[in-house]
């Protein structure tokens, strides 16, 4: 419902689903596109680009995107 509402150009799957493996990989991508409006029936769920990582790795690149670790940054 949310990727309908949104719109996105990619859908991510992290944590362990992507190790689950083939079977699994392939019913969540059938139910998943079972669920999408007719223009969005092409997105098929991925895993992370930096794999198990990928989530200490964006928390970590968020350090220094917010501002209040800027001293001096309007907030």
């Amino acid at each position: 419902g949310l990727a309908n509402a949104l719109g996105p150009d990619r859908v991510v799957v992290g944590g362990g689903v992507p190790r689950i493996g083939a079977l699994y990989g392939e019913a969540l991508a059938a139910a998943f596109a079972a669920e999408l409006m007719p223009p969005l029936r092409g997105l098929v769920p991925e895993p992370p680009l930096f794999g198990h990582d990928a989530a200490v790795l964006g928390a970590a690149a968020l350090t220094t995107a917010l501002p209040l670790h800027h001293p001096g940054a309007l907030r």
